[in-house]
């Protein structure tokens, strides 16, 4: 057995050494150099990417093939970690068109003006009146081209729209957002056959038709990303 002055001095030896700071490590902070994304170690890192591939399904060849297209832009510097707003100034240069720029002065403008957000959240429906003015301007199918009936309008311009839109009515930029970038007017207008392209396109601008995508699976319900169809 120990005797009652060995166990006090030992106690008393531990509270001093937890007391003192601990040292640097030698060579500069390597531990702290040896940190992964999850702010612990690289192989804890390691670990759980491991049982996170496991747990997640695997790319598709559709998704393999979004990922491959386009290209790298400012992008790159956030997921460097170092992005730089002067070379965004210096790289990013899209311009609205002078027909996309009179749009969002004109039609843009006057459907701000006569939507409210607060009758809209009330109603639980836009007015009869902004409903029709969506639809004449063909507000439903900016990308689609105007051989279709469409705006043809680039996608810097609709991002322009959509942000203004969204600071008068966020429900109105939804309802407008979605067949410009949900909807598969775009997809049609790429790869769609020419008979689908003209029972489909001129339908959707004017808002006689109103398109949506669906994709479903029976193990992954309405999740694209874990969906081996559509």
């Amino acid at each position: 057995m120990l005797s009652s002055r060995g166990a006090i001095s030992r106690t008393a030896g531990a509270r001093a050494a937890a007391a003192r700071p601990l040292a640097a490590p030698r060579g500069g902070d390597r531990r702290g150099q040896a940190r992964g994304i999850l702010g612990v170690s690289h192989a804890i890192d390691k670990r759980v990417y491991r049982w996170a591939k496991g747990v997640l399904p695997p790319i598709s060849k559709t998704e393999n093939i979004a990922l491959g297209c386009g290209t790298i832009g400012f992008d790159r510097d956030i997921f460097g970690g170092s992005p730089s707003l002067q070379h965004l100034i210096d790289t990013y240069t899209p311009a609205l068109s002078d027909e996309e720029q009179s749009f969002l002065d004109v039609q843009v403008h006057h459907l701000c003006s006569i939507l409210s957000d607060h009758d809209v959240a009330t109603d639980k429906d836009f007015s009869r009146e902004a409903w029709d003015y969506m639809r004449d301007e063909r507000f439903f199918g900016m990308k689609i081209p105007r051989e279709w009936g469409g705006l043809g309008f680039s996608t810097h311009a609709v991002s322009t729209i959509l942000a203004k839109l969204a600071t008068q009515c966020f429900d109105a930029n939804a309802t407008v957002a979605v067949p410009n970038s949900l909807g598969p007017g775009e997809l049609l207008v790429r790869y769609g056959t020419p008979d689908q392209k003209e029972y489909f396109l001129p339908a959707w601008p004017t808002g006689r038709s109103y398109p949506a995508s669906a994709s479903r699976d029976r193990t992954a319900g309405a999740t694209p990303r874990a969906s081996s169809g559509a």
